[in-house]
């Protein structure tokens, strides 16, 4: 049996390639993209702004994701466990993990994302998108139809 691998090309993704958006109210920077790393993995990097606020609960049964702080601290829920994960120090996220990640302390948080395999940058434009045409709002109805496309499973 015969299995064919993609061939990639070594791509440098400068600030003006990468894509820059605004989702759930914070700036998105969408670095590499599956069509750059042959569906392996993507690359996001985000500012999460002062709230206790984030995501609900939720795990991902086709992917795993990476946490890298660069600069302040966020707060991550893991199987129920909530720590603070300040600058420098990194969070990996194995598939099918119940988590999600806020930011309750004074200051913005720099941080990377990596997810592999990737296509999940995707939910990211989706839900930019749709706040904008719904003029900053995003519907319950809209979020709960880009959430089944994506591989969201909410705890409980």
């Amino acid at each position: 049996m015969s299995t064919t691998t993609p061939t990639l090309q070594t791509t440098v993704i400068t600030p003006e390639d990468a894509m820059a958006i605004q989702a759930f109210g914070n700036p998105v920077t969408i670095t590499l993209r599956a069509e750059n790393t042959g569906g392996r993995y993507g690359l996001l990097e985000f500012t999460l702004s002062p709230s206790p606020y984030g995501p609900p609960p939720h795990s991902h049964a086709t992917f795993d994701e990476l946490y890298q702080v660069l600069d302040g601290a966020i707060s991550v829920l893991v199987n129920g466990e909530r720590q603070r994960v300040s600058a420098g120090s990194s969070v990996f996220v194995p598939r099918g993990t119940v988590h999600t990640l806020s930011n309750p302390y004074d200051t913005p948080a720099h941080c990377l994302y990596l997810v592999s395999p990737t296509g999940f940058e995707r939910y990211f434009e989706d839900f930019a998108a749709a706040a904008v045409a719904g003029d900053g709002e995003v519907t319950p109805e809209v979020s709960a139809e880009i959430t089944s496309r994506y591989d969201v499973v909410l705890a409980g």
